[in-house]
């Protein structure tokens, strides 16, 4: 800070106190001030609620209990139940439930039975003690080897033998033997639950049945039940499992795996296969034996070789019709198996392999700060998906029991550590491996206070830095201007940029699901089924929304036959074989960009999007490649495939492409030859349709954003007025124009009930231009196709200048003519600090002022005409609302009171002109510290606002009024919720009505409906970007371009703020299309790429009627197939790939 200057603005004045009312006259930026908590309870909003005392002057006619009240009651009942009988039954459900694990509890409160009792005792003595345990499996491992190899040896005895009469003699030592051992291993019970059902199946038939034969004939005198025969060979089962445990216990006391790891890997299915092998020869043997065949058991190993082989030589053949039933038996089992088994033998051999070069491996993420059980349970699942050899350890000075409890788990028990420290020392650090780490993720402690904000993770970073300076950190700051201070030492995600997501958000809802699902790719599975493109599966929202969960990050080096050529022309050649680039590296700068006109060099890298399990990006690029199979098929008529608008010379004197480009688009002339085909729509270049009223707007009178932002592409600014001559060339051109619209015979002479010739058409003047040539291109052909193209461009021409009649009645003249926003600052922390500081004051002040002004230039960046409502329990200075008028040349409409009175709601909302006139809103938090009740608060006022936004959709067209001359339309509004965690998704309304789907999302947050609209977003949901940056760093550089997060680090700076130069945007870009009539997304994809200069990413598409689901909700369709069919209604999302795009990754690496 310059000039000792600590606060975000100057505030060297102090706050005025508020009041009620309008105290200052003469400034207009008091005019919007309003405080509704005020003393006397200000009665300007008791029109707004059914009631107008508070809550907490209820009598008794009124009372209602609360859930407090309720659960107090349920705890009284509980208590007066609670007999002497009942305390007792409780006693002995509790001692047999602790003895007997979880078949004696209700319901378990973790969602999966825990372990308890001795096998919790023997699990952490296991864990505490890996010495001991080592020699417990070494030792089962001896007496398992021990046991087969006395069948073994039993089994070279030459002479006849049955059933019956297995042994030579009574008691021999065979059997003697064999019962000492099987009751030896009867030990194993005690450690059951770390075998497979199967195998302690095979331990207690096959030691019981020897112990009771022996223990017969020892006590009724009957020798010969002594001899009886004991399929001993099934053990091999049992002495692979410990043989596997072995391995895993080495692994575990061994510092640096080494080659070690390959062998463990190896192991479990090559022993499966020797186990399998073994155990049917052994069955092949004693049926052969048994028939009186002398046969020793090698050979038997060697006949079931030759059969599963399908060789069969013919020296040894099966006798008997049982042995041909036997072998018969054996084949098709195998030959089922036959497919897995060459698999598992490939994987093995591939395995072994990298032995003699295997120098070891960084074995696990080291995770350190406090961790939520949803957190963990996500950061788990995603190492699991793209690191399947790695481990996980948490490590934090105390976890709640919910989260210790993943370590019991059968599914995690083995892969992640929870230990609990209380300094980080040296010897604690050498004790933890952390130099041995893969990566370290640093996340905040547990709720901090503001004093102590972002400290913790400093201090962390310092000392995991000087014990393990060559380990990668990833590091969750609170601020952004913290990570100046950590400048080089890692990777960042602040939660402070959250609200600025959010903000992007609430105008382009579909951003949330699309970048979300992205780096969270554990949850996803399937594929599509092969009808899924086409025009009848339009509807099929399931899985369309499973096929954009299956998106997933690719990068790979720029091909030598893609050097020189620009991305424009890499975009389009990947995306016929449905792999989307939405970045490249420079090779030489390691910066992120996506600049359509940058030529690619050698060295530089292609970040990708591609659906997991279809077709790997190595595949593609092979097709691509010159001289392979690149042949592009054609994807229906309404595609342009012509070669005439083919330019298949790459820039820079490059060679030619093997693959065909079907998006040559780039001549703005038309063919004389015009057809289906080769038929692009045209674009309008300014969406801007009041320009000919903007000389007759007053100059404080900004003008309204039109509807072609809801319907059209949001985005574009408005056009500045044109000099003398310039206007007079184009009011000619506008004469011409309308001309020829009422000379033809098609067009609609009054749309809208607005005669055309008084009708203002604006920039809408440049498309219908275009289509007009279009027509009468289209006439001229001699072809029967084009019937349907000239009745396609007729419908469209008609179509716009309904739209454009709409606009001028609707938006012409009108005393409101701004976008309104509004903004919740939900309290969350009631309790208020015994101590705190000055420094606390000024953060906590200073942080939401800048977050809020933040996402006001979002808005403001799409939204030039936008003007916001804030709700608040803050007190604003006179200064800050003075700077907001200026900045944004509205003043803000400042209401402090609480969001939780139902009352402040709706006067809030009035005072943003009613909930119909509303495009959007926020409910977000700007306190500092803990959130009191979790996402409670924010999820009732949430719900509260989706039942308002429900009523006022249910009539979405209201009637006319004074001289309007038909409905109108009212636009989609959408709202953004902040919560602390994403299990809270499930209770944000509204809900799916299927009940399966239901089901889905209250396990995996992401099959909510209210994720899958944009609605709910927390900081949490992107916590797994780490995993995936260690992967490729690449991808948190896609996420810091798409977001324009540049100048972050000094983004406290006061002099770009208050000069009003900073400028904040997104990269996300979308077109709607409802007067665009674009008949698959290659359409819109080849028409965005050649006139907008966008890369379309993906369609926002509405959820059937058939639903009955309330509102206009969406669901978002990520890197759709260039033959998908598009609906009027779609919204197609699009990445700016503009030169002058800004570039996060630039700017941080310049630094």
């Amino acid at each position: 800070m310059k000039g000792g200057d600590n606060t975000f603005f100057s505030g060297v004045v102090p706050e005025m106190p508020i009041s009620g009312g309008n105290l200052h006259a003469g400034d207009d930026v008091m005019d919007d001030v309003v405080d509704l908590t005020m003393i006397g309870h200000d009665r300007r909003y008791a029109a707004f609620s059914p009631y107008v005392r508070s809550w907490r002057y209820r009598n008794r006619t009124q009372y209602r209990p609360t859930r407090r009240a309720f659960l107090l009651q349920i705890q009284e009942h509980e208590r007066e139940k609670n007999t002497r009988s009942d305390c007792k039954s409780s006693f002995w459900a509790s001692y047999f439930s602790y003895f007997c694990g979880p078949r004696w509890r209700g319901q378990p409160p973790f969602g999966f039975p825990m372990m308890t009792g001795p096998k919790l005792f023997f699990q952490a003595f296991v864990r505490k003690h890996p010495v001991l345990a080592i020699c417990v499996w070494l030792f089962l491992f001896v007496c398992e080897t021990a046991i087969v190899t006395l069948y073994i040896i039993q089994t070279t005895r030459p002479g006849k033998v049955t059933w019956v009469e297995y042994g030579m003699r009574d008691f021999d030592w065979y059997a003697t033997a064999q019962t000492i051992l099987s009751i030896v291993l009867l030990s194993q019970l005690l450690v059951a639950y770390n075998v497979g059902p199967v195998t302690i199946t095979i331990v207690l038939v096959t030691s019981g049945y020897r112990i009771i034969t022996y223990f017969v004939a020892l006590v009724s005198g009957m020798g010969w039940v002594s001899r009886l025969y004991v399929p001993l060979f099934l053990r091999c089962w049992p002495m692979r499992q410990y043989f596997l445990f072995v391995l895993d216990s080495l692994a575990t006391l061994t510092p640096r795996n080494h080659r070690l790891d390959v062998i463990r890997f190896a192991a479990g299915p090559l022993s499966f296969f020797v186990a399998l092998l073994f155990t049917f020869g052994c069955i092949f043997h004693i049926q052969q034996v048994f028939r009186g065949y002398n046969l020793e058991i090698d050979l038997a190993i060697y006949w079931m070789v030759v059969t599963i082989s399908t060789v069969g030589y013919g020296d040894i053949i099966p006798h008997g019709l049982d042995g041909h039933f036997l072998a018969i038996v054996i084949i098709c089992v195998f030959l089922a198996m036959m497919s897995s088994l060459i698999m598992l033998v490939i994987s093995t051999t591939q395995i072994l392999r990298e032995f003699p070069r295997y120098t070891g491996r960084r074995n696990h993420f080291f995770v350190y700060g406090h961790v939520s059980r949803e957190d963990a349970v996500s950061i788990l699942e995603e190492v699991l998906t793209l690191y399947p050899m790695k481990t996980v350890c948490f490590c934090y000075t105390a976890f709640s029991p919910d989260v210790l409890a993943i370590g019991r788990h059968p599914r995690y028990r083995l892969r992640s550590k929870f230990l609990q420290v209380k300094f980080l020392d040296r010897v604690m650090l050498e004790r933890l491996r952390v130099s041995e780490s893969s990566a370290i993720i640093i996340l905040p402690g547990k709720d901090a206070v503001s004093k102590t904000v972002d400290a913790d993770i400093m201090l962390w970073s310092t000392v995991f830095q000087r014990r393990a300076p060559h380990v990668p950190q990833y590091l969750r700051l609170r601020f952004a201007f913290h990570a100046r201070l950590l400048r080089g030492r890692g990777m960042f995600m602040i939660d402070q940029n959250n609200k600025f997501i959010m903000s992007a958000a609430l105008l382009l809802p579909g951003v949330l699901p699309f970048l979300v699902n992205l780096v969270r790719t554990s949850s996803a599975s399937g594929t599509s089924p092969p009808n899924l493109w086409d025009e009848s599966e339009k509807d099929n929202w399931k899985n369309l929304y499973e096929y954009s969960r299956r998106n997933i990050f690719a990068t790979c080096p720029v091909p030598w036959f893609f050097v020189h050529l620009t991305i424009s022309r890499a975009v389009r050649l990947m995306k016929l074989h449905d792999v989307l680039v939405v970045g490249v590296e420079e090779g030489s700068r390691k910066v992120m960009r996506l600049d359509l006109e940058y030529a690619l060099e050698q060295g530089d890298t292609l970040l990708v999007i591609h659906e997991r399990g279809r077709v790997s990006l190595l595949e593609v690029l092979k097709r691509l490649e010159p001289g392979g199979s690149g042949a592009v098929t054609s994807f229906g008529g309404s595609t342009v495939n012509n070669d005439a608008f083919v330019d298949s010379q790459p820039n820079w004197g490059s060679f030619t492409m093997s693959g065909q480009d079907l998006f040559g688009l780039e001549t703005d002339e038309k063919s004389a030859d015009m057809n289906d085909n080769k038929l692009y729509y045209p674009f309008n270049r300014s969406f801007d349709l009041m320009d000919e009223e903007a000389a007759k707007a007053p100059p404080g009178k900004g003008r309204r954003a039109p509807s072609w932002l809801s319907n059209g592409v949001w985005g574009k600014k408005g056009v500045p007025s044109p000099a003398l001559q310039e206007l007079l060339i184009r009011d000619s051109i506008m004469l011409e124009l309308r001309r020829q619209l009422l000379q033809e015979p098609f067009v609609d002479k009054h749309p809208g009930g607005v005669s055309l010739k008084e009708l203002p058409l604006g920039d809408s003047a440049s498309m219908l231009r275009e289509l007009l040539s279009c027509r009468r291109a289209a006439i001229s052909e001699t072809h029967d196709t084009t019937m349907d193209s000239i009745e396609r461009l007729e419908q469209q021409i008609n179509d716009i200048l309904t739209h454009v009649a709409s606009e001028y009645t609707n938006g012409v003249g009108k005393e409101d003519s701004t976008e309104n926003f509004l903004f919740i600052d939900q309290v969350t922390s009631f309790k208020k600090p015994a101590v705190a500081s000055l420094y606390e004051k000024y953060l906590d002040e200073e942080v939401s002022h800048n977050e809020l002004s933040e996402m006001m230039h979002s808005i403001h960046s799409i939204y030039t005409q936008s003007r916001l409502t804030l709700l608040t329990s803050r007190k604003l200075s006179k200064e800050f609302l003075h700077w907001w008028k200026r900045i944004f040349g509205y003043p803000l409409r400042y209401i402090r009171g609480l969001s939780t009175s139902e009352s402040h709601l709706e006067y809030a909302i009035w005072q943003s002109g009613g909930i119909s006139k509303l495009r959007g809103i926020l409910l977000y938090c700007s306190q500092l510290g803990a959130w009191d009740f979790s996402d409670i608060p924010l999820i009732t006022v949430g719900n509260n606002v989706c039942a308002k936004l429900e009523a006022s959709t249910c009539h979405p067209v209201r009637e006319p009024v004074e001289e309007e001359t038909e409905p109108i339309s009212l636009p989609e509004q959408n709202m953004v919720l902040e919560l602390k965690s994403f299990v809270s998704c499930i209770s944000v309304s509204p809900y799916h009505t299927d009940p399966e789907w239901r089901r889905r999302g209250e396990k995996q947050f992401q099959d909510s409906l209210a994720f899958m609209m944009g609605r709910c977003f927390s900081p949490n949901m992107l916590q797994t970007i780490f995993i995936h940056a260690h992967h490729d760093q690449r991808i948190i550089y896609f996420f810091a371009m798409v977001l324009q997060q540049q100048g972050k680090m000094d983004h406290y700076d006061v002099a770009p703020w208050l000069s009003c130069g900073r400028k904040f945007g997104t990269a996300f870009q979308l077109c709607g299309n409802q007067l665009l009539h674009f008949q698959t997304f290659g359409d819109a994809f080849s028409f965005l790429l050649s006139r907008r200069s966008w890369v379309a990413i993906g369609v926002f598409r509405l959820f059937p009627a058939s639903e009955g689901l309330p509102g206009l909700p969406r669901y978002f369709i990520t890197n759709p197939p260039l033959r998908m069919p598009l609906r009027p209604d779609d919204v197609i999302y699009a990445l700016s790939a503009l030169s002058n795009t800004l570039n996060t990754a630039d700017g941080q690496k310049q630094k």
